[in-house]
């Protein structure tokens, strides 16, 4: 049985494939970013762990991470370093009162 594969558009095969490579190209560099942030993200998150007794933040280093994971981690770091520039206590963290979260903020910008 013959098989009949069709192109979008009048693109040749050729074409097609130079595509492909292209898109291919810049999944990996897509991917090989993600997974040097996700190193620079954790070494730091390790360490800010240690300091402050805290719980890391729950991610497959195994995979790559999507941009939503990467931002939960960055934002988790950031609370960890806020922690421990302002020496704010990880269970009152929620609880701070409004000219506490205004010092939060400022210690996170």
């Amino acid at each position: 049985m013959t098989r009949v594969f069709q192109l979008t558009g009048n693109l040749t095969l050729l074409e097609r494939e130079k595509r492909l490579v292209e898109q291919l190209r810049e999944l990996h560099d897509i991917r090989d970013d993600r997974l040097l942030k996700l190193k620079s993200l954790k070494d730091k998150e390790e360490q800010l762990c240690d300091v402050l007794s805290e719980k890391p933040y729950d991610v497959d280093v195994t995979a790559v991470p999507s941009t939503n994971q990467l931002a939960e981690l960055q934002e988790n770091v950031r609370r960890l370093e806020c922690e421990k520039v302002c020496g704010a206590d990880s269970t009152s963290y929620f609880s701070l009162s409004v000219v506490n979260v205004i010092i939060v903020f400022l210690c996170i910008f």
